[in-house]
This record gives C-alpha cells, sequence and structure tokens, in this order.
C-alpha cells in the first residue's frame, strides 16, 4: 500500500459530477450518500468518474503543492492524484469508503499521513 498524503485526499475528491466542489467545504452525510450511489450506479463511468476528478484535481493545485504530493510519495504529482482518486472511487465503489471513514480523513491535520487502501 503507497502512502499518500492528506493534500491528495482534499484535491483527490472533486468528482465533477456537479456544480458542487468538495474542495470548498466539507461533504455532508447526504452529499456522501448521492456522489457515493452515483459511483456506485454507474461501474462503467467509475474510470471517467476517476479521470475526471484527477483532471480537475490536478489542474488545481499550485507549482508548491505538486512538488510536495510528488516528494512525498516519490511519485509525479499527477500520478499522486490519479492514484488517490481512484482509491476513493473504487473504495466507495464496493461500499469499502463510508460517510464516516471520508470524515476521518477530511479533518485529519493536515500534516497526517493518510493510507489509502487499494479497494481493486
Amino acid at each position: 500500500m503507497k502512502t499518500l498524503g492528506r493534500l491528495s485526499i482534499i484535491f483527490g475528491v472533486s468528482w465533477g459530477l456537479t456544480t458542487a466542489d468538495a474542495r470548498e467545504g466539507k461533504w455532508s452525510d447526504a452529499d456522501f450518500i448521492y456522489y457515493a450511489s452515483i459511483i456506485r450506479s454507474r461501474p462503467a463511468e467509475q474510470g471517467n468518474i476517476t479521470t475526471q476528478c484527477a483532471l480537475r484535481s490536478f489542474q488545481s493545485l499550485d507549482e508548491t503543492t505538486k512538488q510536495e504530493l510528488a516528494k512525498l510519495n516519490k511519485m509525479s504529482a499527477d500520478a499522486v492524484v490519479y492514484e488517490s482518486c481512484r482509491r476513493l472511487v473504487k473504495g466507495i465503489a464496493k461500499g469499502k469508503i463510508t460517510y464516516k471513514i471520508f470524515s476521518e480523513w477530511w479533518d485529519a491535520p493536515a500534516t497526517e499521513i493518510l493510507k489509502i487502501p487499494d479497494y481493486r
């Protein structure tokens, strides 16, 4: 399991499904349930959701953050963002990432290193 920094969680939750943007504030339980239902009901679209999440998230990062992500994870920042999105989408799709887990990640200190299991 690769270690992904909390920054990748924060920037990796923008699914691009609606105009709602998780980076502007923590999702409510209802928001999470809504987005999770979309992800679960469209298995053929999970790859596209992951790609859109990664593209939008990566574009929102400044150069300093990109460098921090790459250094922390020993891979390119775009790879970190994509992997974060993939793991989150797969985890939500399989019911392994719940709102409780998502909230704990969101509320973790910005300096804390989080491990996102790979829910292939």
